[in-house]
């Protein structure tokens, strides 16, 4: 059978494929065996998702613990008949019916209680709940209430469900790793070590492997497993032609040295490390946050450890400042060899993004107690911290000892400690998350250097510029320009005469200042609300031509100032007191007030007198300005013609010197921006930075950062015991946590990342829980094989290309999902893998290929910085044909089409996503119309550029000696119906289907004539059928 041969799944009709309802109902099918109910499973917590438990004992146990069990406890008398320390308790409800209805929220009395709804039900008595905690309440009745806790053991028991420390070794994933198996017991004739695990156990349990799927169906597997991509005509014609024994080795070898790998693989990291590029609160955009994914990319297509992959996202960078470590340093510290491919530089940028797996927590920065903000921070770090790498829910022991496994309070705030002594936000009304300046080689920091000293030398120049331009407008137009309104005027660009307040001839101590930049002159002077009555300033200027004058105070004003100065003139007119307002802004320019208009005589009296007497606050004096009102006074006797040609002359210069001053602004300013320009792509990264020092905390009681208890050294849980020292007082710990992380002592951050690795390249975890390794979680079918892995792993320095290499080369791996009747009942869940995992494509994998088989995806590698306009993501929308890996992960505006396919939260550690099957999905292909564009786009590649893959002989109407049987066009749709299935589907259509796409488009008149109308039409219908195909099971799932 040819590789483009077509075996596979069929469509059925042509009809099926055109009626969009029944491209709903090809969506509505299982993507794994139906899993044998247990009638008693709603009693026991495994029966409850690892999120609903976390929840309940995150949320809902410290609030029931702290405000209800008082007097609603099986222990006590409880209240109004309702118990609520076990989940029997609840659902038998109290005196007033059912305080519970799972799912209904608003029909049971609890949410009403605590919500003080009704005024004769208001619990607790003694205060309402918060905000924050009645929305728990509510979402946790939403989610049916689940509650894990045993109806024989009450919530307020002292009897622990909980596994002692002591014997923590009884539970499997505490254990160390096992010794390697004996080789006899692990079968013979298998293909590969993994093979023998598998067969032994299927043999053990009387299983038969399925068979193996096409050589076809397999690329596609590999290339949609290790790409996220489909396979091109080419790859699929090149491995057809390829009869080597080790086609596939080399094939896999080939996916395992893309690029595309390392972003297919870092895409399930980012899962696990709830990468995201916004906040949900107010949308705020973390512009810097790419820089991680980038690291995650790079660290996979490197095959970078994964002892180094985990040491950098918890103290990278500390190794990166450290990157002088001698070698045994190194080994030790974290600090590392560059990676080959990889310069020192970009590597150590690298180390210090990578730390933002501790700073992306969709945390609530505009939480004002910031105590509280900083505590819930380090409990998010620790979630991520303890699912993502060792597959424990430890965060559910802030308020309390764990339930269910070994790790006391104390432990975590151990851990705490060590995460207390870094900054991940600045605090502010609202907080802001800490953007790290990235590392750089010796001559970027001295062209930094060099830039940043220029721009503040600039600044300043520009400074002068604007008061010397000023100036000259001033002189030109006798006026105060607005750019000179807030900073300090020289005496001689004001009009009149001015007479500052170093010309006044003071009584008392007056003080001097230049706190308020608004000043004449060199400063000015106030009382120091001191002394009242007993302080006078006295202006008399000299020689001042008799006339008609305006007098104008100048002052700054202030809520400290006096609001009833005295100002006393002595003009020709007599003597006039003033009272000035000093608390009130002064009305021209916001400097001067006017003091009214005044003759003066020759010889006459001429002068003003400030006070102090019986004010009430500070007394502020700068300057008095005297404006001539007539002509007499501002000596203009008409002009000579020499002087008018002087005058003109001098406005000449004027301008001339004013031109000259704002063309070198301007060029100072353009340089300026040019640098800043520069600076600002100075390299960034979001981030945490050290404290300085260590500092261990004390538990928080039930949680409550305000109610302190004992304090803890920091340290390590101690359900493993591992020889690692515990962190000194000189540093917050986190190298001491990398190297504890990473010991081969700890068996759990090993066991996790080789059970992720399986979990991303076979569809199911060998541990189907891979974010709960705890007592809760599900125990390994195989934990022979898990152990075998991980000590193989370890042995290929944890590099995960060689485990992933190992996975994709067995027997199990090529098995093709079919169903045997007797296999089902004996395995429904394949635990012993005796088939492969039918899986529908991800989301982005979903995006990809559409963008691919258009001809649309844009193989570019990296991230691209988001503009620096954009402060927040609601509606953001990204037209951009990168891979999806690429698209900005905003919280606020997931891309409709990604989180239809399941997509994983962005604000929350996901091991697994979910596989739902839903209407909306359906839907979603159907009327997007972004899907819409993609067929559209295809459907006109295929149309321009023609089939890519000819039809079989037959299928194009040509008989045994090559002559044509049919009409051209028929052989025409044969032949682009051919490519766009090999396209979409991997594979050339059965027979059946091309007579049914056939004749979809022959019936609708495909191919008729050759004007600009039948054009559109062979368009319109070739688009229908690519999107089509789309829709189809066979686009959308692996077989």
């Amino acid at each position: 059978m040819s590789l483009l041969s077509s075996e596979g799944p069929t469509i059925v009709t042509w009809l099926r494929l055109l009626l969009g309802v029944c491209i709903a109902l090809l969506g509505m099918v299982s993507t794994r065996p139906a899993k044998a109910q247990d009638p008693d499973a709603a009693e026991v917590s495994e029966a409850l998702s690892e999120t609903q438990v976390e929840f309940f004992e995150k949320e809902i146990r410290p609030l029931l613990v702290s405000h209800c069990l008082e007097c609603h406890a099986s222990d006590t008398e409880a209240s109004g008949g309702l118990v609520l320390d076990s989940r029997e308790g609840w659902r038998l409800g109290g005196d007033s019916g059912a305080a519970i209805v799972p799912e209904s929220p608003d029909e049971g009395s609890l949410l009403r209680a605590v919500a003080y709804e009704d005024p004769r039900l208001q619990m607790p008595p003694d205060g309402k709940l918060s905000d924050d905690e009645i929305s728990a309440v509510r979402r946790w009745i939403e989610m049916g209430a689940p509650d894990p806790r045993s109806s024989s053991v009450p919530l307020g028991s002292r009897e622990s469900t909980a596994l002692p420390l002591e014997r923590s070794q009884e539970h499997w994933a505490y254990r160390p790793i096992e010794p390697a198996a004996d080789p006899a017991r692990i079968g013979i004739g298998s293909t590969s070590r993994i093979d023998s695990f598998l067969d032994s156990s299927m043999a053990d349990h009387g299983v038969s492997p399925a068979p193996r799927v096409s050589r076809g169906a397999l690329l596609r597997r590999l290339m949609f497993d290790l790409h996220g991509l489909a396979p091109t005509i080419h790859e699929l014609t090149e491995f057809e032609q390829d009869d080597r024994p080790d086609a596939v080795a080399r094939q896999v070898d080939r996916l395992l040295a893309s690029p595309r790998f390392g972003e297919r693989y870092g895409r399930h990291w980012l899962d696990v490390a709830r990468f995201g590029e916004s906040l949900t609160l107010r949308g705020l955009v973390l512009p810097n946050a790419w820089r991680y994914r980038d690291f995650v990319v790079e660290s996979f297509d490197l095959d970078l450890s994964y002892d180094q992959f985990v040491r950098q996202q918890i103290a990278g960078d500390l190794y990166a400042a450290d990157a002088r470590a001698t070698e045994t340093d190194a080994a030790d510290s974290g600090a590392a060899d560059v990676p080959q491919g990889l310069d020192e530089v970009t590597w150590r940028q690298h180390q210090v993004a990578a730390t933002a797996y501790l700073a992306l927590g969709n945390n609530n920065l505009e939480d004002q107690d910031k105590q509280q903000l900083e505590m819930d921070i380090i409990d998010e770090q620790l979630d991520v911290i303890g699912k993502g790498l060792l597959g424990q829910t430890i965060s559910c022991s802030r308020c309390h000892d764990h339930k269910f496994d070994p790790i006391p309070t104390a432990d975590y705030y151990a851990l705490a400690g060590i995460l207390k002594g870094i900054r991940t936000v600045k605090h502010a009304n609202v907080s802001d998350w800490i953007d790290v300046d990235l590392p750089m080689s010796d001559e970027q920091r001295s062209l930094l250097a060099a830039i940043t000293s220029e721009v503040a030398t600039g600044k300043e120049r520009l400074k002068q510029f604007d008061l010397d331009i000023a100036a000259l407008k001033a002189r030109m137009n006798g006026e105060l320009p607005a750019t000179l309104a807030n900073v300090p005027l020289p005496v001689d660009v004001l009009p009149g005469v001015v007479l500052d307040d170093s010309q006044a001839t003071a009584v008392g101590d007056w003080t001097f200042s230049q706190y308020s930049k608004r000043y004449i002159g060199e400063g000015y002077r106030h009382d120091a609300n001191e002394s009242q009555g007993m302080k006078t300033l006295t202006f008399a200027p000299e020689a001042l031509p008799p006339g008609r004058y305006e007098i104008r105070f100048a002052f700054n004003h202030g809520d400290s100032r006096a609001s009833a100065v005295p100002v006393t003139v002595f003009s020709a007119d007599g003597e006039r007191e003033v009272i000035v307002n000093q608390r009130v802004e002064p009305p021209i320019d916001g400097r001067w007030v006017s003091l009214g208009e005044y003759r003066f005589e020759p010889n006459g009296q001429c002068y003003l007198l400030i006070s102090n007497t019986n004010t009430n606050g500070f007394v502020i004096v700068d300057a008095i300005q005297f404006l001539p009102l007539d002509a007499d006074s501002a000596n203009t006797a008409p002009a000579s013609e020499e002087a008018e040609a002087e005058a003109a002359a001098e406005n000449a210069a004027l301008r001339r010197d004013l031109a000259a001053l704002e063309g070198e602004r301007k060029s100072l300013s353009d340089q300026i921006a040019e640098w800043e320009q520069q600076l600002a792509l100075r390299p960034r990264s979001i981030g945490v930075v050290e404290t300085g020092a260590g500092a261990d905390v004390a538990i928080h009681v039930r949680g409550n950062v305000h109610n302190l208890g004992a304090t803890v050294a920091r340290g390590f849980p101690r359900f493993v015991s591992v020889d690692v020292p515990v962190p000194n007082s000189t540093a917050s710990g986190r190298r001491d946590l990398a190297a504890w992380l990473t010991d081969a002592q700890q068996p759990l951050t090993h066991r996790v990342m080789v059970n992720r690795l399986w979990l991303w390249t076979m569809g199911q975890g060998l541990v189907r829980t891979p974010d709960n390794f705890g007592t809760t979680g599900q125990s390994p079918a195989h934990p022979e094989l898990l152990d075998d892995l991980v000590r193989r792993w370890r042995a290929w320095d944890t590099e995960p290309k060689q485990l992933v290499r190992a996975i994709v080369l067995t027997d199990a791996y090529a098995r093709a999902w079919t169903s045997s009747p007797s296999e089902e009942v004996s395995d429904p869940d394949n635990l012993w893998w005796w088939r492969g995992e039918r899986r529908r494509l991800d989301a982005e994998s979903l995006r990809d290929a559409m963008l691919q088989v258009s001809g649309e995806l844009w193989l570019r590698r990296g991230s691209e910085a988001l503009p620096a306009k954009l402060k927040e993501d609601y509606g953001f929308e990204s037209a951009s044909p990168v891979r999806s890996v690429y698209l900005p992960a905003f919280r606020n505006a997931i891309n409709d089409l990604l989180a239809a396919f399941d997509m994983a939260d962005p604000s929350v550690v996901v091991g697994q996503r979910n596989r739902s099957t839903v209407a909306p999905q359906a839907l979603a292909l159907l009327h997007d119309p972004w899907v819409r564009e993609r067929a559209e786009v295809a459907a006109r590649r295929l149309l321009t550029e023609g089939p890519a893959l000819g039809a079989d002989e037959e299928l194009l109407g040509r008989d045994a000696g090559g002559e044509e049987r049919l009409d051209p066009r028929v052989a025409r749709a044969n032949e682009l119906i051919a490519t766009a299935c090999v396209r979409t589907w991997g594979r050339r259509p059965l027979e059946s289907e091309q007579d049914a796409l056939r004749s979809f488009l022959l019936e609708q008149g495909f191919g008729e004539g050759s004007s600009a109308e039948a054009a559109s039409r062979d368009l319109a219908l070739m688009t229908e059928l690519m999107q089509t195909l789309f829709a189809s099971i066979e686009f959308r799932f692996l077989e």
